[in-house]
């Protein structure tokens, strides 16, 4: 269910609540209707609401409603903070608490077409922290969250570039070239080099100057990096397990030239020469991979 949707019920489900005269009835924590006697009963006013714990009010809910707007407030009378939570056109715009002292936190959305692109949290400190989010041009579906803290850079995944695909001026554009293909993939341009995205994210393809590189996954594991240069003379070849390469082969003009054999942090690895396509000598190096240990001659 779509966040536009879920909020369009939300108002329904409060508007479907309020009634013209006052009633009280047993109710659990969650406002539960239940038969037998509770130590917490809810009341209902209009569109006012108390919650009592044995006997006495705990929480009071009022909602207000202008045109397109609902504002919700809440007030828990034990804690002594106060939440309120505006929502226009059936979306949350603003989350606002107030603790008992005095100490604000807020939390604003911002949406493009109901779909959300924007948050900025402000906590009681006056600390703020903001996320963006950019979406598939093709289905609006999100590949993409950069996270500030203070104007800090503190988190993000793909498709970033500082000050190049975000720019806040009030509503949320976007930058560069971007294509969606049949299949869902999104293709970037950024300095010159082309970047390949599935819909799910992963980077499939680089393309520059310097040549091709391809990255291939197997139940959301990278399990093969392959490296072409431009002049597609040289390939590199790398298969990885659980994320760590275990196994690289370099070709020349066809033929291979060089094998590495990966053995973990434990053991060096071992590097194979070839020349002209045949074997003729292994290197075995430290755990350092660094260092060499010996040289057997094929």
């Amino acid at each position: 269910m779509t966040l536009q949707k879920t909020a369009a019920l939300l108002l329904t489900v409060l508007l479907s609540g309020f009634v013209l005269f006052a009633q009280t009835f047993n109710s659990n924590i969650l406002g539960q209707k239940i038969d037998s006697a509770s130590e917490y009963i809810l009341e209902q006013n209009g569109e006012d609401s108390v919650l009592l714990m044995n006997g006495s009010p705990v929480k009071t809910t009022s909602t207000s409603i202008s045109g397109s707007t609902m504002t919700v407030t809440e007030r828990d009378l034990e804690s002594g903070s106060q939440t309120t939570r505006i929502y226009r056109d059936g979306l949350l715009e603003s989350n606002t608490v107030v603790n008992a002292d005095n100490g604000t936190e807020e939390t604003r959305f911002v949406y493009s077409d109901g779909s959300l692109i924007y948050t900025s949290h402000t906590d009681a400190y006056g600390k703020t922290s903001v996320e963006y989010y950019l979406r598939n041009p093709s289905n609006l579906s999100l590949f993409a969250v950069r996270q500030f803290e203070d104007t800090v850079l503190v988190g993000q995944s793909y498709l970033y570039d500082e000050g190049n695909i975000y720019h806040w001026t009030g509503t949320m554009t976007v930058s560069g070239d971007f294509e969606v293909s049949e299949q869902g993939n999104v293709t970037y341009t950024r300095n010159g080099t082309i970047y390949t995205y599935s819909p799910d994210s992963r980077l499939l393809m680089e393309e520059s100057e310097q040549g091709v590189t391809e990255y291939s996954y197997s139940d959301g594991e990278l399990t093969e990096v392959s490296v072409t240069t431009e002049d597609g003379r040289k390939v590199v070849t790398t298969r990885y397990t659980d994320s760590l390469p275990v196994f690289e082969t370099t070709v020349m003009d066809n033929a291979v030239t060089q094998t590495i054999e990966y053995n973990g942090e434990s053991e060096g690895m071992i590097k194979t020469v070839y020349a002209k396509g045949i074997p003729v000598a292994r290197v075995y190096y430290m755990a350092d991979n660094r260092r060499v240990l010996r040289v057997e001659y094929l």
